[in-house]
């Protein structure tokens, strides 16, 4: 199988983030508090039957490709809202963020395309038969790795919070250990952008499982703390007696904003006020999904388990772990007919709405690498759509 293989890997370099900064970002991390990557290098290596390119042209596929793109940065976005591009055959993913907290009467907050905060590139793939290719999970050479933190990074940088914050209580190997939680909400997506064989996939690396063995999906939606004062956020519309009221925003991908349920709230004619200004220590251990004061008791807050018995979904992540891959029948696969370079768009991401995308991983750094190898052959129908 090692002579089917192709091997994309993306070495993420040292991220370049003031530890200082942590006093003004939360799990959507401000604009100004985004992940800067010093280095980033694609590597690409193939042998006999399956090549790659960036490039349509078949002089350009070879058996090794590597790159060094200009810096970038990464922040947290979304893979939400998908049928917005899908039901349209987009031939490039989208993704949203969800950090802004200016949110009309309405209550719809907005759902903002961005164009930063992910790495995403074109590739073809180059086959010499009909064959479905997929992902390797199962490497066996030196280079196996799918999606790791940069050990020597991560000490160095846990070192450095070490000494600018001495308040926080954690030895350096703990701090090192929380940076290293960063993978927990990286993605990796593929869209096949072809008219007929139309396939977008998200692989999550490290898919958490339940006490169970059922796999934790990740909500696109909920409660936030996005303007970072300690509170859910909340946004003021007209009650039932033309009055001001305030009700707790519910982000994300919803089907009927109509359907959300509200508490009334604890103290309606109350003033409310942060009991003291959050500091350093709080913004480290904090994240926007767990504000520190709860929700404001002047509010109506949001009644989760009501709302979906009137009938209120929020979307799911549809991923595939690494686990799941290991079949024998995939749930990923890319068909690619004999000496025809198949089109696909490869994209690293945060995903912000993972619950692991919180402030105590910024200034991780970490590697990816993205294996492909041929599956099987490719079966007449779909050969016939392709």
């Amino acid at each position: 199988m090692n002579k089917r293989r192709i091997v994309l890997s993306a070495i993420i370099g040292t991220i370049a983030l003031s530890a200082l900064s942590l006093s003004f970002s939360l799990a959507w991390y401000a604009s100004s508090d985004r992940l800067g990557v010093n280095t980033v290098e694609i590597a690409v290596q193939a042998t006999r039957g399956l090549k790659i390119s960036k490039s349509e042209d078949l002089d350009s596929f070879v058996s090794e490709y590597r790159e060094a793109p200009s810096d970038f940065l990464f922040s947290p976005v979304s893979a939400m809202n998908q049928s917005l591009w899908m039901d349209e055959k987009g031939d490039t993913p989208k993704f949203y963020d969800c950090s802004n907290y200016l949110v009309p009467s309405s209550g719809e907050p907005k759902q903002e395309e961005t164009q930063r905060g992910f790495y995403q590139q074109t590739f073809y793939l180059l086959t010499d038969s009909n064959y479905y290719v997929t992902l390797d999970v199962d490497r066996n050479d030196d280079n196996q790795l799918y999606t790791d933190v940069r050990n020597g990074d991560n000490t160095a940088k846990a070192q450095e919070i070490y000494h600018d914050i001495p308040d926080l209580g954690l030895s350096v190997e703990e701090i090192k250990a929380k940076l290293d939680e960063l993978i927990n909400s990286l993605r990796i997506s593929i869209l096949i952008p072809d008219e007929n064989y139309y396939e977008y996939y998200i692989i999550d690396p490290y898919k958490k499982q339940d006490q169970n063995g059922d796999y934790i999906e990740t909500i696109y939606g909920g409660r936030l703390d996005n303007s970072r004062d300690g509170f859910f956020d909340t946004y003021e519309s007209i009650g039932d007696d033309d009055k001001y009221i305030k009700k707790e925003v519910v982000y994300g991908e919803i089907n009927d904003r109509s359907l959300i349920c509200y508490d009334g709230p604890v103290n309606p004619s109350g003033e409310h006020s942060n009991e003291d200004e959050p500091s350093i220590v709080r913004h480290f251990f904090g994240d926007s999904f767990h504000p520190v004061y709860g929700s404001i008791d002047t509010a109506y807050t949001f009644n989760e388990e009501a709302s979906y018995e009137n009938g209120l979904t929020i979307a799911k992540e549809k991923s595939y772990s690494f686990d799941e891959l290991r079949t024998s029948d995939p749930g990923i696969k890319i068909p690619c007919k004999a000496n025809t370079p198949r089109k696909i768009i490869v994209s690293f991401y945060l995903e912000g709405w993972d619950t692991d995308c919180i402030n105590y991983t910024m200034g991780s750094s970490f590697d990816i690498d993205l294996s492909f190898k041929l599956l099987k052959v490719i079966d007449k129908e779909t050969l016939g759509r392709i």
